[in-house]
């Protein structure tokens, strides 16, 4: 973003964020709509990235991606270095 719109952005944020409240009211149904044809579309994708193993930045132990709040709470991953 240039600097001219920037200082335009943050002179309207507000407004922004009130229009796009507004928005997402008014047009609940058709962007329920746009959100589902948007996950079928993509199901294969969100599916793989779901079960990605991915590394915890606490204990370093490789998990699933989904499951990465519920490891994060569990004694293993909170005793880990202490």
């Amino acid at each position: 973003m240039k600097k001219k719109n920037k200082k335009k952005y943050k002179k309207k944020k507000d407004k922004i964020k009130e229009y796009n409240k507004e928005y997402g009211k008014l047009n609940k149904e058709k962007l329920a709509e746009q959100r589902k044809k948007w996950n079928k579309l993509n199901k294969d994708k969100i599916e793989e990235k779901r079960s990605e193993k991915i590394k915890c930045d606490k204990c370093g132990c490789k998990i699933r991606r989904s499951n990465l709040s519920n490891h994060k709470k569990t004694l293993k991953c909170q005793n880990h270095n202490k």
